[in-house]
């Protein structure tokens, strides 16, 4: 929240700090989510943590959809009633982190690829899921790439539709989106002499 208010007050949208200080922990979308708020209302705790409940929200809509396509109508209410009252989400669904947008890049993703694996791939449906990973790299890093591929290969091996074509389609989202995230990643670090890379992966 501090980093976001710093970000608001210098105007340097490029680098996060706290403190006046390098903070390289996480990259750069949830201060520039929450910098919306912040400036829209001033940096209160509510301005802060805006975003979160909106994460948590886009997350349970789209584990709704998912699981409507794989079942009934009624299973997809369910799922969403189960995720929407898990103790985990409930916690960081309104805490001012990063969790929760993670969670709805995430699902968004899960979501656009799903309905490409069950109609036909289309340019839509490619920038759709890099668009949503390229965001999730902007949240936490590679894991916002690593999770959301890994759970797909699961799907397409699962349901036995894994193949030299689905593996090339995810292999282009992965290129988008890590383009997505080097367009702000390189000049973020080279703004900082390198030390954006260096500590935060250090960090992390």
């Amino acid at each position: 929240s501090e980093a976001t208010v710093e970000m608001v007050y210098s105007g340097d949208y490029l680098v996060p700090t706290f403190r006046g200080e390098l903070r390289p922990d996480k990259p750069i979308l949830i201060y520039w989510l929450m910098s919306l708020p912040v400036r829209l209302f001033g940096p209160t705790e509510l301005a802060c943590r805006f975003f979160a409940p909106v994460g948590a929200a886009l997350a349970c809509l789209f584990t709704y959809w998912i699981a409507c396509q794989l079942s009934v109508p009624g299973i997809g209410l369910l799922a969403m009633i189960i995720l929407a009252t898990t103790p985990l989400l409930l916690v960081t669904g309104t805490a001012a982190t990063t969790d929760a947008v993670l969670l709805a890049t995430i699902t968004g993703a899960i979501t656009v690829f799903h309905d490409a694996l069950k109609k036909r791939p289309t340019l839509i449906h490619g920038a759709g899921v890099a668009l949503f990973l390229g965001a999730a790299l902007l949240t936490k890093g590679p894991v916002g790439l690593v999770l959301p591929i890994t759970v797909m290969i699961m799907i397409l091996l699962l349901a036995r539709r894994f193949s030299f074509t689905w593996a090339g389609y995810l292999f282009a989202y992965s290129l988008l989106a890590v383009a997505i995230f080097v367009a702000w990643g390189i000049p973020a670090n080279l703004a900082t002499g390198g030390e954006f890379l260096r500590r935060g992966m250090g960090d992390n």
